[in-house]
């Protein structure tokens, strides 16, 4: 049993699976949820984004995964905290619903090919390699979920923000909103929290940074 840094929330992390991390606070704070929006969370694991959407209180929330064990824990978390949501266990590919106003994901980050230095853990190796949802998967999709005034939200890696860039403009998305996480001051970017809609071009507003070794920049008071 944890605490959902920056909520009331508790949260039961199962000890084989992917535990909530500095990626998943960060994203937490960084969308903006609104009460009528339907929210989609791809690869929820936990269900902690949905925990954290739900303090702006929106109408309806979904989770999906790919393995029924890993809902049976964010379904927990929901009960524990008393909050309504949906889940299925389905691969994003395949999953059908009503549109969305705000998707949110912690993707897969490495594309390898070596099966070595993949995960032997098949819930780590998921939430880890793009076996099961590469980028080409995640914004097509996206793209056919999302409402046209919808947005989504996720975070990456800095070193990738050309692929990811690419692929979002292959698809119709520009980002209009940036965060980049930081390990400290004066140290190089860890993380990229991006934001994008349904268009070719506009501005993008970048917002003050955080650091990872200081939650408190996060912005917490700001966005729950």
């Amino acid at each position: 049993m944890d605490y959902l840094h920056g909520t009331d929330c508790q949260i039961l992390q199962h000890p084989d699976m992917f535990h909530s991390n500095s990626d998943t606070e960060l994203l937490g704070c960084f969308m903006h949820v609104r009460r009528k929006d339907r929210v989609l969370d791809i690869g929820t694991n936990n269900g902690a984004l949905l925990l954290y959407a739900a303090k702006h209180h929106p109408c309806y929330m979904h989770g999906i995964d790919l393995f029924e064990e890993v809902i049976q824990t964010a379904r927990a978390n929901a009960e524990l905290n008393r909050v309504e949501m949906h889940f299925t266990v389905s691969r994003l590919q395949e999953f059908q619903s009503d549109p969305f106003d705000l998707i949110v994901c912690n993707p897969p980050y490495f594309h390898t090919q070596n099966e070595q230095l993949k995960n032997e853990n098949r819930y780590l190796r998921a939430a880890r390699h793009q076996e099961y949802l590469c980028l080409d998967d995640l914004f097509s999709n996206v793209r056919r979920l999302l409402k046209d005034n919808g947005r989504f939200d996720m975070v990456y890696r800095p070193t990738d923000l050309f692929r990811v860039f690419t692929c979002a403009r292959q698809y119709g998305f520009f980002c209009n909103r940036m965060r980049v996480a930081y390990a400290a001051e004066n140290r190089q970017a860890k993380t990229v929290l991006l934001e994008f809609q349904k268009k070719k071009s506009g501005e993008t507003r970048i917002e003050a940074p955080a650091f990872l070794n200081d939650r408190s920049s996060y912005g917490w008071e700001d966005s729950l």
